[in-house]
């Protein structure tokens, strides 16, 4: 089984993401989006394709909030709750969800990729070096990575109502949601100075 051709791979997840894009604008002309983002389950050739809105993203981290809240108070239950606090305390209260699969939109279109199962398990398969990335794992990043430069170049971001600010990133199945870039930053200018 041969590896992916990692460029036909990004055209096609730039081709499909500019599509989405732009079908999701013309489905969606007064929605606000927050995020754009591509979930890849590892070794496997299923990509989703995700969008979220600003009214979404609060209220599903509100919710975790509320969780995290839920457990802590049960820890503090415990007789011995000191032993858990570093890993319930240092649990991070953040503004966005942390994942791709409580997005508004999710997923909002899929592309598959042939084949990609087949050559992971096969003797092809290359082997990184101890603590490297691996292979699949670090070539997708990099399409990833090339694929919003060029929908930012091809100016699509501009046809949509996004929000203050705007994220694009990726999430692998299990892994932390990674924000690669952050447009349409909000006024950054410091009020003028009291005379």
């Amino acid at each position: 089984m041969p590896a992916p051709d990692w460029h036909e791979v990004e055209e096609s997840l730039f081709l499909e993401g500019k599509s989405a894009l732009l079908q999701f604008a013309e489905e969606h002309p007064d929605e606000t989006c927050s995020f754009f983002a591509y979930g890849w389950i590892p070794t496997d050739g299923d990509f989703s394709l995700f969008l979220d809105t600003p009214h979404n993203a609060l209220r599903m981290a509100q919710d975790d909030q509320q969780s995290i809240f839920k457990q802590r108070e049960e820890m503090l239950q415990s007789a011995n709750s000191w032993q858990y606090a570093r890993y319930y305390l240092s649990q991070d209260i953040v503004e966005y969800t942390a994942n791709v699969d409580l997005f508004a939109y999710a997923p909002y279109r899929e592309v598959y990729f042939e084949g990609w199962q087949e050559f992971v398990s096969s003797d092809a398969y290359p082997e990184g070096r101890e603590r490297a990335d691996d292979y699949m794992e670090g070539n997708i990043r990099i399409v990833i990575w090339h694929v919003f430069e060029r929908l930012i170049e091809s100016g699509i971001f501009s046809q949509m109502h996004l929000s203050s600010p705007f994220r694009l990133g990726y999430q692998f199945h299990d892994d932390a949601l990674t924000v690669l870039y952050i447009l349409n930053w909000p006024t950054t200018s410091a009020p003028e100075d009291k005379k």
